[in-house]
């Protein structure tokens, strides 16, 4: 199928935006990365909320390797069958001549008798094969070679402050009466394993900041403050700790950097313009010195005020 030159520009548009969009792609990264100069190294790196330690070792092992080599076996060379020499068979000798017939008065048999004959030769033994040792097996030879192997571990792990809470000595409060604020940090410690070891943080609060959407302000560990508005306040405590760490076995107490971590309460501030009730408080008795009834003689000594 033949594509025509409109659709063949979208295709190699489209091939070259996933492309770049594949190069772009961010990577997974470390948060932190150390570099081991000797057989440890350890780094940091802290963030808004935490802190992250990493360590990197170097191990080198030397590893010693035997080989056993088999020597190749040596086919025994064919031996060339000795060539025997023909054993040669005695010539027969000539029989006597016969001897004349001599008559006799008894008849005698013809030839000669058996214990005149000679013995007849015979045959010499073959010789046996002499026996051939078997062929020595070859013995391995053993051979070893030694190098250095090289392997890195990197590990990370990271920590966090404890939360901070803010407390307030009262939930409601008139216009321009203080209330008292302060925040629960204090110096605490985390732990963890980084490659083995124990890996400790320690954050220690040096400031407290405070601030109200009213406009206040302070610092310090605790605060008073008074409001000149009703309704409801929130009020913000900022704490910024001092964050260091420890390898065990590998360093002391190394600083590394300040995280700040915040908390905020509401309280509710009420209108003090309002009237206080009217207290009617009767009047006390008094005892007075009077010349004569008052009831009959309003008019006389000491009856009247």
């Amino acid at each position: 199928m033949k594509l025509s030159n409109a659709q063949r520009t979208f295709a190699f548009s489209v091939a070259a935006i996933l492309m770049a969009t594949y190069q772009l792609s961010p990577l997974p990264a470390w948060a932190c990365a150390a570099e081991a100069t000797g057989s440890f190294g350890y780094s940091s790196n802290t963030g808004a909320t935490s802190v992250t330690v990493c360590a990197k070792s170097v191990t080198a092992t030397r590893t010693v390797s035997t080989t056993t080599k088999e020597p190749a076996a040596k086919a025994p060379a064919a031996k060339a069958p000795e060539a025997k020499a023909p054993v040669s068979k005695p010539a027969p000798k000539p029989s006597p001549a016969p001897a004349k017939v001599v008559s006799l008065l008894s008849p005698i048999k013809k030839g000669v008798p058996v214990s005149l004959q000679k013995p007849e030769p015979k045959p010499a033994p073959k010789p046996a094969p002499k026996p051939v040792a078997a062929p020595a097996t070859p013995k391995a030879v053993a051979s070893s070679s030694s190098g250095v192997s090289i392997s890195t571990a990197s590990e990370e792990v990271s920590f966090s402050p404890a939360p901070v809470l803010v407390s307030s000595s009262a939930g409601k409060a008139k216009v321009s009466q203080p209330v008292g604020f302060w925040a629960n940090a204090s110096t605490h410690f985390k732990s963890g394993i980084l490659l083995g070891k124990v890996t400790d943080v320690r954050f220690t609060p040096v400031q407290t900041s405070w601030i109200t959407d009213q406009g206040q302000s302070g610092v310090g560990a605790s605060i008073s403050l008074a409001f000149e508005n009703e309704g409801s306040v929130e009020v913000a405590a900022t704490v910024t700790y001092s964050v260091s760490y420890q390898i065990a076995g590998a360093s002391g107490w190394v600083s590394s950097g300040d995280i700040a971590v915040s908390d905020s309460v509401v309280v509710m501030i009420e209108d003090s313009s309002e009237p206080s009730p009217i207290v009617v408080v009767p009047p006390a008795k008094v005892v007075r010195l009077v010349g004569e009834n008052c009831h009959s003689r309003a008019t006389a000594f000491g009856c009247r005020p």
